[in-house]
């Protein structure tokens, strides 16, 4: 379908007044898990969407793809990402944009952990259209280069979008996989023709080495705007240091050479023997200062798994101390895991991850929800808390399993758009919420329903609307992505005053309305 008329169907079929609720992005009837979600930096309204999940209950596992153009109120149909071979099983996608806008997806494509022989590896495929169809995948890495280390476990793209020489370059980072034979080491592949070649070398260096004690040493990269290329490894090798570290590695030449430094070493980087948390760490990088970068990671250091993250506004000289980010009581016996963060374009911070501080005991198994924290851009804590989920999910087997140990959110403006899985439908299931770093939810659900607009008329509207609702409060207009335009308070009367919307541009808009029994969101179209 042209994407022109799809977006235009959805906005006509998406009309009306509908209830705040998470919204199931992944639609399938069996096992769906670890989302990636991205933002076209050059396009705010355009949101990518990857996970791993089955097609069917007869074929392996594939990499399946939703693509939204009004930011997050409509979703395009799913896209399969075929197999390299037959047989073959899929995982582990992550997405960029290269500088012209096309969509990259890296994702391992092979016979699974059990395969005999293990073949496969890690592939790229290219979307220019947005991300409803892709390409044939190109073959970053493959298994067989050291077959027995298994280096193509957890394949993090990004893509250097700046001006200097490395513009353009894409880096895929890896880690061996489970019950790898040594040597261990983060590995990085690296692409300076479009995802066309890729050249491998290690990530780690002498007196800078992972060792053999971190059987999965995971790299986390991202590229600064200026061009260079960072990641953060675990380490311990006790001739490096007594204690365990994590690494800071830095490129400006396009991953020729590497800087190092250390982010911290202490006793903090062993966060707990339970293996059920998702302990994954991520490194950010702020578009609004080159020198600033965060370090996300949870850790027990007060009793409990606690979200922590360090930074440095010094390009990695120096560190902050590090900070706890959940704002539950301090050793209340609840763990918190699988950690997500993203800066927005003005330097602004946005923090998901899994909470229990609701549930009714403590360990991992037990229910949970997804919970944010936002600090703006030159505050030194954070905002309270807020949740995302719309509900407390219980607790299900299939998430001591592999395939749901990350979720993703992305901070456009004043934006939240989260991604996560859960199971409250008794299988796990991708969901989506599109809210304001306050909290307040402006999904947009059940999108093929036309309903009448029961409170703002006329809709469409020229330029006057009526709110026809008894002790609303606070009219908030959003644009499509997600802007405060206005904000217009009426002190509880039931008086049907006419409210002037002259000053907006024609086009579709979200209408936030608190009243007395809750929170609502109206589509309204300006003319």
């Amino acid at each position: 379908m042209n994407k022109t008329v799809f977006v235009f169907t959805c906005l006509i079929f998406s009309l009306g007044l509908n209830a705040q609720e998470n919204i199931n992005i992944s639609t399938g009837a069996f096992f769906e898990g670890e989302p990636y979600l991205k933002v076209n930096p050059d396009n705010p309204n355009h949101l990518v969407v990857a996970w791993m999940g089955f097609v069917n209950a007869t074929q392996n596992i594939k990499i399946k793809v939703r693509a939204s153009f009004d930011s997050g109120v409509t979703w395009s149909t799913i896209t399969n990402l075929d197999h390299v071979q037959p047989g073959y099983t899929s995982a582990d996608p992550s997405i960029a944009f290269d500088p012209e806008g096309n969509v990259l997806i890296a994702y391992i494509d092979w016979t699974g952990s059990d395969g005999d022989p293990l073949a496969g590896g890690i592939q790229i495929s290219k979307s220019t259209d947005g991300g409803l169809a892709f390409n044939a995948p190109i073959e970053v890495l493959n298994i067989d280069v050291m077959p027995a280390q298994k280096i193509i476990d957890r394949p993090w793209i990004a893509v250097d979008k700046s001006t200097t020489s490395n513009a353009g370059n894409i880096y895929i980072t890896s880690m061996n996989a489970k019950e790898a034979a040594p040597d261990y080491h983060p590995f990085i592949s690296t692409s300076t023709d479009g995802g066309n070649n890729f050249t491998l070398s290690t990530l780690d260096n002498d007196n800078w080495l992972s060792g053999d004690l971190i059987t999965s040493p995971m790299p986390t990269p991202t590229v600064q705007e200026n061009g260079v290329f960072y990641a953060v490894y675990p380490s311990f090798v006790f001739s490096q240091n007594s204690m365990a570290q994590y690494i800071l590695a830095a490129s400006a030449d396009g991953g020729a050479t590497f800087n190092y430094q250390t982010v911290f070493a202490s006793n903090e980087t062993s966060t707990n023997n339970d293996p059920l948390p998702k302990k994954g760490y991520l490194l950010r990088e702020d578009p609004s200062d080159i020198n600033h970068l965060a370090f996300f990671y949870p850790s027990n250091i007060n009793e409990d798994l606690d979200i922590y993250f360090t930074e440095t506004f010094d390009a990695g000289a120096t560190w902050s101390a590090t900070s706890r980010i959940n704002d539950d009581p301090v050793a209340n016996d609840r763990l918190q895991d699988l950690v997500w963060a993203d800066f927005n374009n003005n330097g602004d911070l946005i923090v998901t991850w899994r909470d229990r501080r609701n549930a009714p005991e403590s360990g991992y198994e037990t229910a949970s929800e997804i919970w944010a924290a936002y600090r703006p851009n030159g505050a030194n804590t954070f905002q309270s808390n807020f949740q995302i989920t719309d509900e407390t999910v219980a607790y299900n087997d299939v998430l001591a399993l592999a395939g749901n140990d990350f979720m993703s959110v992305q901070l456009v403006d004043q934006v939240v758009h989260t991604t996560w899985g859960d199971t409250r439908t008794g299988t796990l299931k991708i969901w989506y919420q599109r809210s304001d770093t306050d909290g307040a939810i402006l999904s947009v659900d059940d999108l093929t329903r036309d309903q009448p607009s029961p409170f703002i008329f006329p809709n469409p509207a020229r330029d006057f609307v009526t709110i026809k609702t008894e002790g609303w409060t606070i009219l908030t207009i959003y644009s499509l992505d997600g802007k405060k335009t206005t904000i217009v308070k009426n002190a509880l009367n039931n008086e049907e005053e006419p409210i002037n919307i002259s000053h907006l541009s024609k086009g579709t808009f979200i209408f936030e309305i608190k009243t007395s029994t809750g929170i609502y969101h109206q589509k309204v179209i300006k003319l």
